[in-house]
């Protein structure tokens, strides 16, 4: 009789443990997702950041004298294609950053006001 309820004490607690296990994993699993998660948001956010700070660029190239053109600015975090094209006496800023989960555009419509050059439209498109 002793026997038996050793082997079954022994059969529970391995059985217990094997749970502890199974929960423990998911817990993992379930953090690992929300740290991947986090560091999406944080590239998207950056992506964002870059985006503003080209048509920022895209200003001083425009009060420089470029007028139009292909450009990239390739950043520590990302690498941002810029297009500027003049649009009668204004110029259109097109920029985009690829994302791992899509791409991240953005448009301006520079203009002057007086002899200085201005972000007088900013929109950006966000991936869904």
């Amino acid at each position: 009789m002793k026997r038996t309820r050793g082997g079954t004490f022994t059969i529970i607690v391995l059985l217990a443990s094997a749970l502890l296990l199974t929960i423990g994993g998911a817990f993992v699993d379930a953090s690992r997702n929300l740290i991947n998660l986090g560091g999406l948001r944080e590239r998207h956010e950056q992506a964002k950041e870059a985006i503003a700070g080209a048509a920022v660029w895209a200003r001083a190239a425009v009060a420089a004298g470029t007028m139009g053109g292909d450009s990239r600015l390739e950043l520590s975090r990302c690498e941002v294609l810029v297009s500027l094209k003049p649009e009668g006496h204004d110029i259109a800023m097109e920029a985009s950053v690829k994302t791992s989960d899509g791409t991240v555009k953005g448009r301006a419509l520079l203009s002057t006001r007086g002899d200085k050059w201005v972000v007088a439209r900013f929109e950006l498109d966000e991936p869904r």
